[in-house]
């Protein structure tokens, strides 16, 4: 899996884009029902969402990072756009600070927990 990200500044959209090799033995597993799922105790928390919807970040301790990824950030913009402009600037600042770092984007949950591993 490759992650990236463009724009950077708080004026500019901000993108996550993943990649899969869907022909990789690990795609493969899964698509036979094999999912490797992470858990929440198998890394430092760095973005996860607070009991209101808003994004909460902290400082990347470790080598692997769990980064909690909104499913529809449209709708979440449709509802505040505030609230989805914390997220897009959460999102940059942990996850794109996170790949500036060494990390690299390993697997992400059906849940949205993004896997992060240096």
């Amino acid at each position: 899996m490759a992650c990236s990200r463009t724009g950077s500044t708080p004026t500019t959209a901000t993108r996550v884009v993943l990649q899969w090799d869907l022909a990789s033995d690990r795609a493969v597993r899964s698509a036979d029902g094999d999912h490797d799922e992470p858990a929440a105790g198998e890394g430092c928390v760095v973005l996860h969402t607070d009991d209101n919807g808003a994004p909460v970040t902290a400082e990347p301790n470790g080598d692997v990072l769990l980064a909690w990824v909104p499913e529809d950030i449209v709708r979440i913009r449709e509802q505040s756009r505030e609230r989805a402009t914390a997220w897009r600037l959460a999102l940059r600042d942990t996850l794109g600070g996170a790949l500036a770092d060494g990390y690299r984007a390993e697997t992400i949950s059906r849940d949205g927990w993004l896997v992060l591993r240096r």
